[in-house]
């Protein structure tokens, strides 16, 4: 196999099966199953995304799939409907699994193939710690939706069984297929069938992933974007250089807080440490702030994401536990307080903003240690993070993102 990242993407891509659908009625596989049209409908799709057009008949065909589009395009869609798409509604067992890299992300991917299959009658089980499960519930549900953790043990006490699993989707894959969280994902494999349906999506696919990828599917559809496509177009990205010392960053945060009166934002930060800090800070300031990071109890993670998108809170500092999948649809600005090391997590953080068609900004403050990382990233994606404009410039750019952000006249 080509060892060349770059070679083996122009490969991928002209395989690629381009058949682009202009409305969901046009996809004939869909037409026998007018419940799922209808639970499509009926959740606000009116025309499918470039992703669900591009995966959604490779799905129901049975082909292994590999997919990558960027945040806010419609990935989670696709694979729900690809999925509901193999569901026999009479048959009340365990059909299908999809896999997520956190409970958050599990629990939305849950709410999104309840909403759609409503009409099929179709029953799922979130299966994630912090959570109890009802194992009657399991095995009479046709999905289980979940954190490799949870699903390894309920595979281990032999709670359902897996051998009947038709389909195994993975969601946030350049995550689950590597380092820790691929042992877990191996682990399910060995226990599935070898003619198993797999699907994975992505926004972006590292080259140790996508090595891994091609081993264990079979033969798989490959959907992939250039990584100069991953740059989110729609996100206005900038930089603010902030020095030798991180001491200087919370001024300048502040002094952003008041040439420009935000309505929601993520602010994203590199530890939990960091996170506490943060939060103190702006709070003495007489921001309304909400935290998350892995050592919060799940029923706290819940409550702070929902107050966050009931505008109770305005501000949300998080690691990067919530920097995939979740969406918000104020955000129209996310700050890297700190900017991320890895080069997939920097598209994942700023895709919270610029989702399903909006306009966004990301804001990334950089010190002398972040310049270095800075290039290797705009490098990586062909992009270019231009320095932050002068304030009157930035606010009437912010005062027209379709009410997200607003000039400050005080």
């Amino acid at each position: 196999m080509n060892n060349n990242l770059e070679e083996k993407e122009e490969e991928i891509i002209k395989k690629e099966d381009y058949i682009l659908y202009e409305n969901f009625e046009d996809m004939t596989f869909l037409e026998n199953n007018l419940d799922l049209l209808k639970g499509i409908f009926d959740y606000g799709f009116t025309s499918p995304s470039k992703i669900q057009s591009l995966t959604l008949k490779h799905i129901y065909e049975g082909k292994d799939l590999i997919a990558q589009s960027q945040s806010g395009t419609g990935k989670t869609g696709a694979f729900v409907i690809g999925t509901l798409l193999k569901i026999n509604p009479e048959f009340k067992k365990p059909q299908a699994i999809i896999i997520a890299n956190t409970r958050e992300l599990s629990t939305q991917i849950c709410k999104v193939a309840t909403e759609l299959g409503k009409y099929m009658k179709i029953n799922c089980e979130l299966c994630i710690g912090g959570v109890p499960n009802d194992f009657k519930k399991i095995r009479s549900s046709h999905i289980l939706i979940g954190t490799p953790g949870r699903m390894n043990d309920l595979i281990s006490r032999k709670q359902f069984d897996i051998r009947k699993i038709n389909l195994f989707v993975i969601d946030e894959a350049d995550v689950l297929l590597k380092d820790d969280f691929s042992e877990q994902i191996k682990s399910i494999f060995t226990e599935m069938r070898k003619n198993t349906q797999i699907c994975i999506f992505s926004a972006t696919y590292p080259k140790k992933v996508l090595d891994l990828a091609m081993e264990i599917m079979n033969d798989p559809v490959t959907i992939l974007l250039k990584k100069e496509e991953l740059s989110l177009d729609l996100i206005k990205q900038y930089r603010i250089y902030i020095g030798n010392d991180d001491m200087y960053k919370y001024p300048t945060l502040k002094d952003l807080y008041k040439s420009i009166c935000i309505s929601q934002c993520m602010i994203f930060v590199n530890s939990k440490e960091k996170a506490n800090m943060l939060k103190i800070n702006m709070e003495k300031d007489g921001h309304t702030v909400g935290m998350i990071h892995g050592d919060l109890s799940q029923e706290d993670r819940c409550n702070i994401l929902k107050e966050f998108r009931l505008n109770i809170i305005r501000v949300l500092i998080s690691t990067d536990v919530l920097s995939r999948g979740i969406d918000v649809q104020q955000i129209g600005l996310v700050i890297n307080y700190d900017l991320p090391s890895d080069y997939a997590e920097y598209i994942h953080r700023i895709g919270r903003s610029g989702r399903f068609g909006k306009i966004g900004v990301a804001i990334n403050l950089i010190t002398d240690r972040d310049l270095y990382l800075l290039k290797e990233i705009e490098k990586f994606y062909k992009i270019d993070i231009k320095p932050m404009p002068v304030v009157e410039t930035i606010n009437g750019f912010l005062s027209g993102l379709n009410g997200h952000l607003n000039l400050n006249t005080n």
